[in-house]
């Protein structure tokens, strides 16, 4: 799973880099691109081990090795464990098992609430939760998604937290690249969004 998961990351980076241009086009959307961008440089890194990182997904990726505290993430604008961090079991056995371990801890754990504490975080989050299943629109970034995903839910069964097949009829009808900028629009899909994920 570990060059699937490589792969899919790999084509989400790629794709936002080609979303960014246009959701740079207001203040908001810019803070939309950014979030994401973190978001995928930092399970990167923990994959990886490296990767050049910006302060706030350094920041994550510290808290994320120590595994020490549960402190309020600036990434995803909610207290976090990071204690759920520190691998166990047979992912504690080798240093590639340990990172896989911290990679799918986080792109499984980190949430980004569509109702938080004031409405700019809500509304920053339905974006990057808008933008992310945007790019899994791309056959080949779906393609490899479902690579994951799929098999997962076969393992273990369907997943309690909400995925790109509850959001992606959502996100078509109405997020486009440009919606970050208008406050109206994003409170819309926000509604619709929390309203798919019932």
């Amino acid at each position: 799973f570990a060059p699937a998961l490589a792969t899919l990351l790999g084509l989400m980076k790629k794709g936002l880099a080609n979303l960014t241009p246009a959701l740079s086009a207001s203040d908001a959307g810019k803070a939309v691109a950014s979030v994401a961008s973190d978001y995928l440089d930092v399970a990167s890194a923990l994959l990886t081990g490296k990767g050049a990182l910006a302060p706030r997904g350094k920041a994550e990726v510290d808290r994320i090795l120590a595994a020490r505290e549960k402190t309020r993430s600036t990434l995803s604008g909610r207290e976090e464990d990071y204690t759920l961090y520190k691998p166990r079991g047979h992912y504690a056995l080798t240093p590639e098992l340990g990172r896989y371990f911290r990679a799918m801890s986080f792109l499984g754990g980190v949430t980004f609430g569509l109702k938080a504490q004031d409405e700019a975080t809500a509304l920053r989050n339905t974006g990057v939760i808008a933008a992310l299943c945007a790019l899994l629109e791309d056959p080949a970034t779906l393609a490899a998604w479902k690579k994951l995903f799929d098999p997962f839910t076969e393992l273990v069964g369907a997943s309690n937290d909400n995925s790109w097949y509850d959001f992606s009829p959502v996100v078509k009808k109405l997020f486009t690249p440009d919606a970050p900028g208008d406050a109206g629009r994003m409170r819309a899909l926000n509604r619709a969004l929390l309203d798919a994920s019932r």
